[in-house]
């Protein structure tokens, strides 16, 4: 079984339709981190994870700090701590895997979503003897290729750093223009 670390934006729900689509043992988990779109992304996982059928889960997980980095808010060691209580999560939950949608586009600004950030984060968990490996498998793909591979359920997901009081997303963080909503 894996655990998929599950925001209901594109990258992640690529991950949970190819999960679903080859019949793999799957669990999305939600993590609430005080970001301040999270209600938005709660919403699209909710959608997303009831039309392709797979239980999600929702916790939280208090976060200190922010930074702005060119377009996008960014908290310092996200992923290294999502993915720490992800693996306790899966760990506990039986999971040998947990995916991370980290990809091409992410990598440029952020270092926790580079290949070298995941073999280390791996190199970590088998020191610490613990049943469970993380897998990035999109960390080469670009958002057109995203983009295309999710089909119907592209219009469900959630990017956009700065909701509008209207629902829409703002068209200027980093997340829009990724998405090709700018």
């Amino acid at each position: 079984m894996k655990v998929i670390l599950f925001s209901g934006g594109m990258d992640s729900s690529l991950l949970a339709k190819t999960a679903k689509d080859t019949g793999q043992d799957t669990r999305l988990l939600f993590v609430h981190y005080n970001q301040n779109h999270a209600e938005r992304e709660w919403m699209a996982a909710q959608r997303i994870a009831k039309h392709l059928g797979l239980p999600l889960t929702r916790r939280a997980l208090l976060m200190g700090g922010l930074m702005v980095k060119g377009r996008s808010p960014v908290v310092p060691g996200r992923n290294a701590l999502l993915l720490s209580y992800a693996v306790n999560f899966a760990a506990a939950h039986g999971a040998d895997t947990v995916e991370i949608g980290c990809c091409a586009a992410d990598a440029r600004l952020f270092p926790d979503c580079r290949p070298e950030f995941i073999r280390a984060f791996n190199t970590m968990l088998s020191a610490s003897e613990l049943p469970v490996r993380v897998d990035a498998p999109l960390l080469l793909t670009s958002k057109r290729v995203i983009r295309a591979g999710l089909g119907r359920i592209f219009g469900a997901t959630w990017s956009c750093y700065y909701p509008q009081r209207d629902g829409r997303g703002c068209a200027q963080c980093e997340a829009c223009r990724e998405r090709g909503t700018a």
